[in-house]
C-alpha cells in the first residue's frame, strides 16, 4: 500500500465511525508543513532525487528545481567527439566530471578566471578520432586541469564514478539562493563541451496539490503531528500537549529506526571479521 499525505489527514478525520471532511484542507496545511519539518531535520528518506539540469551557456548558470533544498552531489556531464555515424550525424560519448564548491564565485562574475587552458588544449580536445588522435577525456584529461588525472583501468574509465572522489574539478560552482541557481566557473560552459549538469539533491517531494508520498514508518509521527497542530488551533492545552510528546517520542523513535544498522549490516560484517588461520 502507498501512504500520503492525504491518508495522515483521513486518519485524523475518522473519529468513531465517520469521516467528516470540513476541516480537510486545514489539516492538509499542517500535514504538509509536519512533513517537510521531518524532511528538513532528514527523518524522511525518500527525498532525494538526481535530475539533469539544462545549464544556460552565455551565463554558466542553470535554474535550481522548484522542489530543491539542498545539494549532495553535483557534476558537469562532459561531451566528447566521436565522429560522424553512418547517416552524416554527429555523436558524442558522456562522461561524469565531478564538482566542487567555490565561495570565491561571486554574483554574475568571478572573484578569479579559474580556466587555464588555452586554444591549443581546447583544439586538441576537439580533434576528431578519424584523425587518429584520442579525444576521449580519459585518455588526455579534462582540458588537462585535474588535480586527479582520469584513466582507464582494464578497460574501465574508473575516474569518472560520480563523486567518487577522483578526478574531482575543484573550485567550480556556488549555490545562489536568492536568485534560485547555481552559477559556475568559466571552464564549465567553455566551447559548449558541458551542456547540462547532474544534480543529486534534497527535494521537498511535495507536488503542485500539496501532496507527498510517506514512508511507513514516519506516519505515526506525522498523525500526532497534525493532532498537535489541530489541538493548538482549537486552544485545548491538554490535547496539544499530549499530542506534541507523542510527536516527540515518534519522531526520536523514526531516528532511530532509520539510523540503526539492518541485519544484513550487521551480517556483512561478521563475516568481513571472519578469517581463517593455521590450526595447530
Amino acid at each position: 500500500m502507498i501512504y500520503d499525505l492525504k491518508y495522515v489527514v483521513a486518519n485524523v478525520l475518522m473519529k468513531g465511525d465517520t469521516l467528516d471532511e470540513r476541516k480537510y484542507m486545514v489539516l492538509l496545511k499542517h500535514a504538509i508543513n509536519g512533513f517537510r519539518k521531518l524532511n528538513l531535520h532528514n527523518l524522511v528518506t525518500n527525498t532525494v532525487r538526481t535530475e539533469r539540469v539544462p545549464l544556460n551557456p552565455r551565463t554558466n548558470t542553470l535554474n535550481l528545481p522548484n522542489d530543491y533544498l539542498d545539494w549532495f552531489k553535483v557534476a558537469a556531464i562532459f561531451r566528447y567527439d566521436c565522429g560522424v555515424d553512418v547517416n552524416g550525424c554527429e555523436t558524442y560519448r558522456e562522461r561524469i566530471v565531478t564538482l566542487d564548491y567555490n565561495p570565491n564565485i561571486l554574483g554574475v562574475g568571478e572573484k578569479i578566471k579559474v580556466c587555464e587552458c588555452n586554444d591549443q588544449t581546447m583544439q586538441q580536445a576537439y580533434v576528431n578520432e578519424n584523425t587518429g588522435q584520442q579525444t576521449d577525456p580519459a585518455q588526455i584529461g579534462w582540458y588537462g586541469f585535474l588535480y586527479y588525472a582520469p584513466r582507464v583501468n582494464n578497460g574501465q574509465y574508473t575516474a569518472g564514478i560520480y563523486t567518487a572522489g577522483s578526478n574531482v574539478y575543484r573550485g567550480s560552482f556556488i549555490v545562489d539562493e536568492p536568485n534560485r541557481m547555481m552559477r559556475f566557473s568559466s571552464c564549465i560552459g567553455e566551447r559548449g563541451r558541458v551542456k547540462e549538469i547532474l544534480l543529486e539533491y534534497k527535494a521537498t517531494a511535495i507536488s503542485a496539490d500539496g501532496n507527498a508520498i510517506i514512508p511507513e514508518g514516519a506516519l505515526p509521527a506525522l498523525i500526532a503531528y497534525v493532532k498537535w497542530m489541530e489541538a493548538e488551533d482549537e486552544k485545548d492545552k491538554y490535547w496539544t500537549d499530549y499530542h506534541m510528546k507523542v510527536f516527540g517520542a515518534e519522531a526520536n523513535s523514526l531516528n532511530m529506526r532509520d539510523n540503526a544498522m539492518t541485519d544484513k549490516e550487521w551480517y556483512t560484517i561478521m563475516r568481513e571479521s571472519v578469517m581463517q588461520s593455521p590450526k595447530v
